[in-house]
């Protein structure tokens, strides 16, 4: 497909719509479109390959209740909190300004349910 043809199938759709590619009967969020190929005449769509992280009911319950009440970091960073937030030698959180306070939110959240049950000092 040339980029004429692919600009003309997508011009009618709105602007805010994610974009996907399809491989192999997987679908992943196009990430970047690297144009330094132009010379030899093509362009690459760069997508994310990994599965993007599924929070479990309770965590997607602390995400919508911190970015309701809280959100000093934004949805896409509270799911990184959620994916990496047992994984210590992978992250390196000072990297990450808004780690302390979504990691604050969560052990408040953690206290909160041991309260719930009657667990709490």
């Amino acid at each position: 497909m040339k980029l004429d043809d692919l600009l003309e199938e997508v011009e009618h759709l709105s602007a805010k719509l994610d974009v996907y590619v399809w491989v192999d009967g997987e679908r992943y969020p196009i990430t970047y479109v690297d144009k330094s190929f132009i010379r030899e005449g093509f362009i690459e769509l760069n997508a994310l390959v990994t599965q993007i992280y599924q929070p479990t009911p309770e965590e997607a319950a602390f995400m919508t209740a911190y970015l309701r009440n809280v959100a000093q970091a934004s949805d896409t960073e509270v799911l990184f909190f959620l994916e990496h937030k047992t994984n210590e030698s992978v992250v390196i959180k000072d990297g990450y300004h808004w780690w302390a306070g979504v990691e604050d939110a969560w052990l408040m959240w953690q206290d909160a349910k041991l309260f719930i049950k009657g667990e709490s000092k």
